[in-house]
């Protein structure tokens, strides 16, 4: 049995106050492995055996790889599976004549990640800051910003500067770096967005490389449970995530 120390995401309204604390690692084997053709009420089963609830509600598998922890923001209620990925320690630093100023006011850490509450980001997924190569060869990062209420699909690839909130990102897809995506937008499995490319609000994006296909349905992402709060309802994409989080045990 071996020991390691992992980190413990605190409120967003606090990102610089995080605490560690150390867990054994399970070396038991997932209970239950998403794949691209599951369906989605399945992947609230997924890695349950695995994940670490703590204060905020944030639900964070001890087998994920996450990276630069002091700059990512947790809003609260979020669910990080095992083997997901996020590289908060890429992130832009300081500039220098903000180093040489008075050591007495210390600015807070880069934020590299920020992502909102009731989002899942399921197995091997990862988030990836935007980045831009200037004179020189230099690599600038810049924050990501992920919205409420977002799924994102096992094995997917998320080098976005921005998704909006209600968007449901398909298994093995690729967002490609500074995509923008907004509010109520489906990115099919396996579609790849070239860089750049902006997802307006309401449409379905799919194809390798990806385009947009289409306007969603109306009524798309309108929770179809018996609203008694339970979980025990029928949840579609694009809803609210709420009971498929607190179904995660």
């Amino acid at each position: 049995m071996s020991i390691r120390t992992t980190p413990v995401f605190e409120d967003k309204h606090h990102p610089t106050s995080f605490h560690w604390q150390e867990r054994t690692r399970s070396n038991s084997p997932l209970t239950h492995k998403p794949s691209p053709s599951r369906a989605l009420q399945h992947q609230t089963r997924a890695c349950s055996a695995n994940i670490s609830p703590q204060d905020t509600g944030n639900k964070i598998s001890r087998r994920s790889k996450i990276e630069g922890t002091p700059h990512i923001i947790l809003g609260g209620r979020v669910v990080i599976q095992a083997d997901a990925c996020l590289r908060g320690d890429l992130c832009r630093l300081a500039s220098p004549s903000t180093t040489t100023t008075s050591t007495s006011a210390k600015e807070p850490p880069r934020t590299a990640i920020s992502i909102g509450r009731y989002t899942l980001i399921s197995t091997g997924a990862t988030i990836h800051p935007p980045h831009r190569i200037v004179l020189g060869g230099d690599v600038l990062y810049y924050p990501m910003k992920i919205g409420d209420n977002v799924f994102i699909g096992p094995g997917s690839y998320v080098n976005a500067a921005s998704i909006g909130s209600n968007v449901h990102v398909g298994a093995g897809s690729v967002i490609g770096n500074g995509c923008i995506v907004k509010d109520c937008v489906k990115v099919l499995e396996g579609a790849v967005m070239a860089a750049g490319m902006v997802a307006p609000s309401g449409v379905v994006v799919g194809g390798r490389p990806a385009r947009i296909l289409g306007d969603l349905p109306e009524g798309w992402g309108v929770a179809k449970g018996d609203g008694d709060g339970d979980g025990d309802g029928e949840w579609v994409e694009g809803g609210d995530l709420r009971e498929m989080i607190r179904a995660i045990k």
